[in-house]
């Protein structure tokens, strides 16, 4: 006797086998098969789509080596800065400075080398502001934890603390400088999951050179405000910031030190959703 309302079909096209015990993808949440539900078995279109390589760009100019034997290409050009004239790598010293002073041929030579670093730095920004894009949309998918893995392993690259602190005891985080900044990126930062909010903000605000009188009974204070949702960290600062670890943080979150007045710590200080907006464009800009 046929049960045509009972199991579903798999939604894989070449397949549409009728499952009494379907499985659901995670990704994509189609229903398939028990030898189409991996996601390698039907080339799952989520995955697909976030991984997705990109387009490939056509290469632009290249640029010739002026060396008369040279026939190398380039595609960024290297203008010496004497003659400025486009050579590779090898042929940079080409010897157009030989008969200048001794203390300007070295100046030439500084700013020859600073031309590459500088194009590094501008490929960096950029490659930096494509991944956090895909950080992002990823953060809004199942995928959410693998972001914030990799978010922590950006941090701990270039991280700033004490060295006294132990590796065990790290945490790190993307610290926002306050709203009156006028550069509102922030600087990777690590404090020590024993401590407590307060010690916290006095290495982080050593560490960005920000002016800290939290010890000054009638100065703004310095405090510690979620980038997600603009709340603050914590009512007291006396708080071990270690407790706060996936309840109210996690470790490579990215937060906001802003200075609050007597009045706003009485009630219940929140940064605008405006501006941390603009926090958010700042990373990616």
């Amino acid at each position: 006797m046929e049960l045509p309302d009972v199991g579903e079909q798999c939604s894989l096209e070449t397949c549409k086998q009728l499952d009494f015990l379907p499985f659901t993808c995670g990704n994509c949440r189609k229903i398939f098969c028990k030898q189409h539900y991996i996601t390698s078995a039907h080339d799952c279109t989520h995955l697909n789509e976030f991984f997705k390589k990109p387009e490939k760009t056509e290469i632009g100019e290249l640029f010739l080596c002026n060396d008369k034997d040279c026939k190398t290409r380039s595609p960024l050009q290297l203008l010496c800065s004497s003659c400025n004239l486009h050579y590779c790598v090898i042929h940079r010293h080409h010897g157009c400075r030989d008969d200048l002073p001794k203390g300007e041929r070295k100046k030439l030579q500084v700013e020859q080398w600073k031309k590459p670093k500088e194009q590094f730095k501008i490929a960096k920004a950029q490659i930096d502001s494509k991944v956090e894009i895909q950080l992002r949309k990823a953060e809004k998918t199942q995928l959410q934890p693998l972001a914030q893995k990799i978010r922590l392993m950006k941090l701990k690259n270039t991280a700033l603390g004490e060295g006294k602190i132990p590796t065990t005891d790290r945490i790190y985080f993307a610290v926002h400088p306050p709203q009156q900044s006028t550069d509102l990126k922030p600087s990777p930062l690590y404090t020590s999951k024993q401590w407590s909010v307060g010690r916290t903000i006095d290495l982080f605000s050593k560490k960005m050179k920000l002016e800290n009188k939290n010890n000054e009974k009638e100065a703004p204070k310095l405090r510690l405000f979620k980038l997600s949702d603009g709340e603050m960290v914590a009512k007291t600062t006396c708080v071990c910031i270690g407790s706060l670890i996936d309840s109210v943080l996690v470790n490579g979150d990215s937060l906001v030190l802003d200075y609050v007045n007597e009045e706003e710590l009485n009630g219940e200080p929140k940064l605008d959703d405006d501006i941390l907006e603009k926090y958010r464009q700042a990373v990616i800009k």
